[in-house]
């Protein structure tokens, strides 16, 4: 069903914006941490989560009184802190798992506010957390042993839907591969990428520079998109775009616009509903 009416309020943004007389709420994980106070000022009957993975940190955090312009709490403390003021939370998620166990427990917590325990207790009992070579707990592996409980348990919340099951109601899949050459690539030079790459290797956070060297291959591709683009789109055909990253969204919104002048070009992010 589609909510329409003065009983829904989209928000955008990340501006005071308060929920009002309205009986169903929407907004994107970007902007949550900056409309929790005002969220929680109103009885929460139902929270639904979609791509709950996002709240698969253990760090919470508090929120602050006062306004501020930077955001008052992570986007996992913002939806924890409705989680527990709501009275019923569905959470829905393709990846539950995406990269460590460990990242299962923030988003059992949602559902069950302190009900799975403390996140270092979970990973001592189901992550095989011990002292690390430096100190501090290692959460990165698997209590092998344990997996069976944690299933069961898991199970009692959880509706899984297999991979088989999904793809029966979704078009066949057609994958061709693009490759462009490395003298193409060249031609895009993004200065706050290569300043980027340049303070992460200098730092002492890997996965900092990873990331920046992704954003950096990801803007080469830009130009070649954008005809891509502009063969499917001008002689009257239609396409989509997905990225991962935001800065892609705003460069590749202005290429296609530039490339596809008679076209209409609709762009979104985090922040969009």
């Amino acid at each position: 069903a589609t909510l329409t009416g003065e009983q829904t309020q989209i928000i955008e943004g990340f501006g005071a914006a308060h929920p009002g007389g309205a009986r169903y709420v929407i907004l994107g994980w970007q902007n949550l941490p900056f409309h929790a106070r005002a969220l929680l000022a109103s009885p929460i009957g139902c929270l639904i989560v979609d791509e709950a993975h996002h709240a698969a940190s253990y760090k919470r955090g508090t929120i602050a009184d006062g306004a501020t312009k930077r955001a008052p709490m992570t986007r996992t403390g913002a939806i924890a802190a409705l989680a527990k003021a709501a009275a019923r939370v569905y959470e829905l998620t393709a990846t539950p798992i995406p990269d460590r166990l460990r990242g299962l427990w923030g988003q059992l917590d949602l559902m069950s506010p302190g009900g799975w325990g403390s996140f270092w207790r979970w990973c001592i009992a189901y992550c095989d957390a011990h002292e690390g070579q430096y100190g501090g707990l290692d959460t990165n592996g698997i209590t092998t042993e344990r997996i069976p409980e944690l299933r069961g348990r898991v199970a009692f919340y959880s509706h899984r839907v297999a991979r088989e099951e999904a793809r029966r109601y979704l078009p066949a899949k057609r994958r061709v591969v693009l490759r462009i050459p490395i003298n193409e690539q060249s031609r895009v030079r993004d200065a706050g990428l290569e300043r980027e790459i340049k303070e992460a290797l200098t730092g002492e956070r890997p996965k900092s520079l990873l990331s920046a060297q992704l954003a950096h291959a990801a803007a080469k591709k830009r130009p070649a998109v954008a005809e891509l683009l502009a063969d499917i789109v001008n002689p009257g055909g239609n396409a989509v775009v997905f990225t991962s990253r935001r800065r892609d969204v705003v460069a590749l919104e202005k290429a296609a616009r530039k490339a596809c002048p008679k076209a209409t070009v609709w762009a979104a992010d985090g922040a969009t509903p």
